[in-house]
């Protein structure tokens, strides 16, 4: 599913780079941050910043490679590695990823210009090398100093964190993105690192021993870079990783857990979220069964928890696929997944959740057939949630709300149940009938009254005599708005009768 995320070839990335631009950036001879590779915005949307621990110091490399005026000496032009004896290639390409371990600074485009393009071209040429070339190499002494190049340039400190409001993410272009200066150099090192990662002749014997717990967990800490360029390739890279590595995967899906567990608890932004899921997603879908305790407990304790924060709109897709893959390899699920999701369903008037839930809902429940559909205990809280919807003043809500209850999916759990759901449902859309402000919404509400009608006719009329006032409100339709009330008001932990998270 990831392979496609990084189709350039070096060719197209050597012709893409030579048409970037160099973007200065303020000097402030007070902030701690000067020195480093700053992150810059082209919007003047607020940001607001998090508290994080982070450390605010140089690079240990960028310390060692600077001179008495503190600038990095210009690079030496090395000849391009093809042209090298085969005997002295290894050699040369020692010395090149040596050579790479230089940062330079791109916050100001006067400094070392003639590094940044020797660098440039320097990364070229082993991108080119290695692709080519790897199977032809002696191994043990290259992989130790490709993964200290890779460490030296993708870990990094990261900027302090700054944070928007979520509804500001939502309405962010996508062409106005969030961009690394550095991205010249980057996306070359990511790319010299997945060129390593996919080769055939890529050795994870020797691999085992540099891609290290530390490796792992600074890689994943990248995921919080602010370029979604960086983000994609940190994806495409660390999947790759975890195909290939066996070994590896427990601590990987550990690590990914960890970060997933500390932005529900707050303590990082939501950078990184979407591409983490996406990437889950698809090691959801090989998970054999029955599934192991192990995965059952990241299902509900971490991704139902996710369903939580209010920047939950920017990941659901990824988090919806997630949850609908874990359905699909086991539909005995479904129970207790509803179970627990539908309390975290939000209480209060939001849309674009409202829609998140809806939609994901029909996905998950499309996945279920060799299922017992009739009397299940999730069924009526599922029903009032929807007749919530039916009333909500955004059209969008209720239309949705209306075409969920229309569709094939939630007609095969309504028409067993039909005498228990349609006292639930038939008030919300009697009301919205006669008061909603959308003609689209109460056109689609009187075709939803006459497939209810359709299901149970007597009942209908019962309840169309009830409305109009000519029938007493019988009890069990008045425990009905009892317990409705009721579960509306309690906590999340006490409508479920256990923790969610």
């Amino acid at each position: 599913m990831l392979n496609g995320f990084v189709k350039k070839d070096t060719k197209n990335f050597r012709s893409d780079l030579h048409q970037l631009s160099l973007i200065p950036a303020r000097r402030n001879e007070t902030n701690a941050w000067d020195s480093h590779n700053k992150i810059l915005r082209k919007t003047s949307a607020k940001f607001y910043r998090k508290s994080r621990k982070q450390t605010n110091s140089l690079r240990s490399s960028e310390l060692r490679e600077v001179d008495h005026n503190g600038q990095p000496d210009d690079l030496e032009h090395l000849p391009p590695l093809q042209y090298e004896l085969s005997g002295m290639r290894e050699t040369a390409l020692i010395r090149k990823l040596e050579q790479c371990h230089k940062i330079c600074n791109f916050n100001d485009p006067m400094i070392h210009p003639k590094s940044k393009e020797v660098k440039r071209m320097a990364l070229n040429d082993i991108c080119d090398f290695l692709g080519w070339h790897l199977e032809s190499l002696e191994h043990e002494q290259l992989y130790e100093h490709i993964f200290k190049f890779l460490s030296v340039n993708l870990f990094r400190d990261l900027p302090p964190v700054r944070e928007v409001l979520p509804l500001e993410i939502i309405l962010v272009d996508e062409d106005d993105p969030i961009e690394d200066v550095a991205w010249p150099h980057l996306q070359l090192v990511y790319s010299i690192a997945l060129t390593l990662i996919r080769s055939p002749s890529f050795d994870k014997t020797l691999a085992h021993e540099f891609i290290t717990e530390e490796f792992l967990i600074n890689l994943v800490q990248n995921f919080e870079s602010l370029d979604s360029r960086e983000r994609e390739l940190l994806q495409a890279l660390l999947y790759n990783i975890y195909l290939k590595m066996v070994s590896k995967r427990s601590s990987i899906r550990k690590e990914i857990r960890h970060t997933l567990l500390m932005f529900i608890e707050g303590d990082r932004s939501s950078h990184g979220i979407l591409e983490l899921l996406d990437m889950m997603s698809s090691v959801v879908s090989g998970f054999a069964v029955p599934i192991k305790e192990e995965h059952l407990e990241f299902l509900f304790k971490v991704l139902i928890p996710l369903h939580r924060p209010a920047s939950m709109p920017l990941y659901h897709d990824s988090l919806s696929l997630c949850m609908v893959q874990f359905i699909e390899r086991d539909e005995t699920l479904v129970d207790e997944v509803m179970g627990r999701l539908l309390p975290v369903w939000p209480r209060v008037q939001h849309s674009v959740k409202h829609l998140c839930f809806l939609n994901q809902v029909e996905e998950m429940l499309n996945k279920v057939h060799n299922y017992d559909k009739e009397n299940q205990p999730w069924l009526k809280l599922l029903t009032r949630k929807v007749a919530h919807c039916i009333r909500s003043q955004n059209s969008l809500v209720s239309e949705r709300a209306l075409l969920f209850l229309n569709g094939e999916t939630f007609a095969d759990f309504l028409k067993p149940n039909a005498t228990n759901l349609i006292p639930i449902l038939f008030p919300a859309l009697y009301e919205t009938s006669r008061t909603h402000w959308s003609s689209s919404v109460t056109s689609l509400t009187y075709k939803t009254l006459l497939y209810l009608m359709k299901l149970n006719s007597e009942l209908f009329d019962y309840l169309v005599d009830i409305q109009s006032g000519n029938q007493p409100l019988p009890n069990q339709l008045a425990m009905e708005e009892i317990v409705d009330e009721n579960v509306n008001s309690k906590p999340i932990e006490e409508q479920h009768g256990q923790e969610v998270c």
